[in-house]
């Protein structure tokens, strides 16, 4: 008899051991593809800063065309007959917010009450003439609030993304854990430059960077109502620097550049404050701080109030002012840099130092061009 059998054919499944090596194959992709899209992230971030700091140059330029000046940091050092307080009593809001017009904000520049501000105020403890404490705008976001009948929103708590530079990982607004507070300030990724100047270091703290060595930036944290004391293209108050001030060449002298807010008490104050963006070149490129909030920075003294009297001094402290109030980015070892032609370059954090002091000055006759 013959016994016919049926094959049946069956399909053979992987084993545990092509399973494993498929999944290690796969992850050795993975490994080796995310560096590069990392990358690639962080190309575009950096080309993104870069158009926004090329925005921030060009708009000096149309400001400078309309005004035959550079705008100033809107306080007083001294009264006047004119303007006879001072300080944040006088205060009309920092560079970057006589910018606004020319970065397409002028609704926002709008709602700044410049020639002093009409009853009721939005804050009746600052006089009219602060207009930095008396603006808003209508809105309905998170952080508005009612006044006079309608939301409004403080003028100085709304983000400007041209002022954010998108690597940077921090908020863009300082806050807590009351993101929506409609007192907290918006803040910027970038601040003007007072140059090669004398940076006196709070309490005496640091003594590493005193600055002014060629000898044009005499004057501490650049506090002269002229430039004759003022290493770099701005100061710290109310003097209106001219292109024609900049003896070295636009083209060789910074204007601004990229600031890690988190990481100095002035900076700290946003894109608004009249007392938030003077830097100076001082400091090294990316010279270490610790910041509010890393490892470090004790947070539970009051945070609110950022009075954080613990670990804010010394060398690497976020209030030295000496290394703290300099110019830093969270690019990988450097920082962008807005030149008075508007052009936009990056610099190194390991440039010589007497190369990146005369790139900071404008008028020290020392002869530097970008490395």
């Amino acid at each position: 008899m013959i016994v016919t059998r049926n094959l049946v054919s069956s399909r053979r499944a992987f084993t545990l051991v092509e399973l494993l090596v498929v999944i290690a194959i796969i992850g050795v992709m993975v490994g080796l593809l995310l560096p590069a899209v990392q990358s690639a992230r962080e190309a575009a971030r950096r080309m993104s800063c870069s158009n926004n700091l090329k925005q921030i140059g060009l708009a000096l330029h149309n400001y400078h065309d309309t005004y035959k000046r550079l705008p100033s940091s809107g306080f007083q050092h001294a009264g006047t007959p004119q303007e006879p307080l001072t300080w944040d009593q006088s205060s009309k809001g920092s560079q970057l917010a006589k910018l606004l017009p020319y970065i397409e904000q002028q609704a926002l520049y709008d709602s700044i009450p410049f020639g002093g501000a009409r009853p009721p105020l939005i804050t009746p403890s600052s006089p009219p003439g602060a207009s930095e404490y008396q603006a808003y705008i209508l809105s309905t976001a998170p952080g508005s609030f009612a006044h006079n009948g309608q939301n409004v929103e403080r003028t100085y708590h709304v983000v400007v993304p041209t002022y954010i530079c998108p690597t940077y990982s921090g908020m863009d607004r300082w806050q807590w854990s009351d993101g929506a507070n409609p007192g907290h300030r918006a803040l910027s990724n970038y601040a003007v430059s007072i140059g090669a100047q004398a940076m006196p270091s709070n309490g005496s703290s640091c003594a590493l960077f005193p600055g002014n060595i060629f000898g044009d930036g005499p004057e501490g944290h650049a506090n002269s109502r002229s430039g004759v004391n003022v290493s770099g293209m701005f100061g710290r108050g109310e003097w209106f620097p001219r292109f024609a001030e900049v003896k070295d060449g636009l083209s060789n002298t910074i204007a601004m550049g990229e600031v890690l807010p988190h990481k100095a008490d002035h900076h700290w104050s946003g894109w608004m404050h009249f007392n938030s963006l003077w830097t100076a070149t001082t400091a090294p490129i990316n010279y270490p701080i610790v910041g509010i909030g890393e490892p470090g920075w004790n947070q539970n003294t009051n945070p609110r109030g950022l009075a954080n009297d613990v670990n804010g001094l010394g060398c690497n402290g976020w209030r030295n002012w000496q290394t703290s109030q300099g110019f830093k980015s969270e690019h990988k070892g450097g920082a962008q840099f807005v030149f008075g032609d508007a052009s936009v370059a990056f610099l190194s954090e390991s440039i010589d130092y007497r190369t990146y002091q005369a790139l900071g000055g404008r008028q020290d006759g020392i002869p530097a061009q970008i490395p």
